[in-house]
Order: structure tokens, then C-alpha cells, then sequence
């Protein structure tokens, strides 16, 4: 996937988002595809899944506003922040996430899934959020190495190592609505405290690419057209969740929340539609 296209896909969510347009949304994604609002629920799956999903987390919800950070594309997978500001059944809210996706051959996403954290209140992203730097060459490369070594760091509760893994003058932005550890030096404050509160971690960070998609059909991207519910000819894909996902051997991994994050947004549940996430 070009980046010009995951840009086009992602602003067709927003859109859809916007407007609680389920129609729309349901048509950016694969007839089988599977839709993860959180990394400890059930995945939705298949169009019907994700438009049933979509009809009750949007029903709540007034004067939307999302707004993208640039995304990373990675052959035929994206990650993009977002950052969602509403009114949740009458609260002001604020919602920040991240997108992880892998897209089809067609360019509709076959498999989403998201993190994220709520607050109280309409809040503006910190002014460093969601922008990327130069690209530094092989980013594959370079982020399977910081997190084998961070992974090992975690694990073996040795917050030197993880700090020596950050540039002297980074931002380690533990949760979305805190300020940010200043610093290798803030790192290793932070990852001191972490630590010291913790016993038996055993992080696993996952780094198996699914499998490339097929060759792309003619016709453009989906959501050059306007997105529309699939007939009803088209088949009802099974509402039970796929098997538990299988993280990697300990030796490799990829990016992790800091050690003490914790995701604040849990208890959340669609019984009280508040997000997407």
C-alpha cells in the first residue's frame, strides 16, 4: 500500500466517524474482516459485525471531531494515531488511540485493531503528537531492534538498558493525557519507579507479519466511491472471535506501552457506546 493511499483510507474514516455513517465505514473493510475495538474484547467480525458494532458505538455520540497523525505504512500495513474529541451521551470526552491495519489487495482493511485511552473533557493533543520525523532507513530494521532490546530490558527489570535505548533528548509519553519524561534521563527516572512496582513481567511483543495480499482487482480504491452497506446477498460472516492471538518467541518483538501503562479505558464497554476504541 502506498502512503497516498492509507492517507485516502484513513480520511474516509474520519469522515465516517464524523458522521456516524455506518454505511460508509462498513464499506472500507473486507467482507471477512475482523474489527478489534480493544486488545482484551472480541473482535467483530465480517461488514455485518463491524456495522452492528458502528450503529451502537456511534449512537451516543455528538459533535465529532477526529483528527489523524501521519501514518506508517509498512507494505500492506498501516499504524496512524487518532485523537477524538465528543460529546458521549451528553459527557465531553476525549479518546486518543492508535490504528494497527492490514489491508487487502482491494485497499479495504481485512484486519483492524486499535488502543486507546479516555479523559474527561474536550482536550487538544500535545503539540508533539502525531507528526513524523525524517525517515531514518530501514525502519523495520531499526524498530526490531529497539524493542528485542526493550523487551529484554522489561523483562529482566534493568531500567539502565531500556533508557540507553532512547535518544538523549526524547519524549517518553507514558499515556496520552501525561506530561512526557524528558530526556534519557526522565526515561530512566520513570523506568526506575516502573520497575520497582512490578515482579514476574513477562512481556511479548508481536512481530508476525500476516501475509502479503493478492494481486489488486482494477477499479481504484473502495472508498473513491461512496462506501455502502454490502447486499444482502452478500454472506454473513460468523460472529464468533478468531483464536487467541499468539504472540512471538521472546526473542523478537516490536514496540510496547511503557511498563506501567495501564489502559484506562478498559472498563469502557459498548453497554454505554462511548468510541470506536
Amino acid at each position: 500500500m502506498e502512503r497516498e493511499e492509507a492517507v485516502a483510507w484513513l480520511e474516509a474514516y474520519r469522515r465516517a466517524w464524523e458522521g456516524a455513517d455506518t454505511p460508509a465505514a462498513a464499506g472500507l473493510f473486507t467482507a471477512d474482516a475482523r474489527y478489534r475495538s480493544h486488545p482484551l474484547r472480541p473482535a467483530h467480525t465480517g461488514r455485518d459485525g463491524i456495522a452492528d458494532y458502528w450503529d451502537r458505538a456511534t449512537a451516543g455520540q455528538r459533535d465529532v471531531r477526529v483528527r489523524l497523525g501521519d501514518p506508517v505504512v509498512d507494505g500492506h500495513r498501516v499504524a496512524a494515531e487518532w485523537w477524538t474529541t465528543m460529546a458521549a451521551d451528553g459527557d465531553p470526552v476525549t479518546l486518543a488511540g492508535c490504528l494497527l491495519l492490514t489491508f487487502a489487495a482491494d485497499g479495504r482493511c481485512r484486519d483492524l485493531r486499535e488502543c486507546w485511552h479516555e479523559a474527561g473533557g474536550l482536550h487538544d493533543p500535545p503539540p508533539d503528537w502525531g507528526r513524523l520525523g525524517p525517515d531514518p532507513g530501514d525502519v523495520r530494521g531499526h524498530a526490531r531492534r529497539w524493542a528485542e532490546g526493550y523487551e529484554r530490558a522489561w523483562r529482566a527489570a534493568d531500567p539502565e538498558a531500556a533508557a540507553a535505548l532512547y535518544a538523549p533528548d526524547c519524549h517518553y509519553r507514558s499515556e496520552p493525557f501525561r506530561d512526557p519524561h524528558l530526556g534519557r534521563d526522565g526515561v530512566l527516572a520513570y523506568t526506575r519507579g516502573a520497575y520497582a512496582t512490578e515482579a514476574d513481567q513477562n512481556p511479548r511483543f508481536g512481530t508476525r507479519s500476516p501475509p502479503p495480499p493478492g494481486p489488486r482487482s482494477s477499479g481504484g480504491p473502495p472508498w473513491s466511491r461512496r462506501a455502502g452497506r454490502p447486499p444482502s446477498s452478500a454472506p454473513r460472516s460468523s460472529p464468533s472471535p478468531p483464536a487467541a492471538w499468539s504472540p512471538p518467541p521472546a526473542t523478537t518483538g516490536s514496540w510496547s506501552p511503557a511498563p506501567t501503562s495501564r489502559p484506562t479505558a478498559g472498563a469502557t464497554d459498548l453497554t454505554r457506546p462511548r468510541s470506536h476504541g
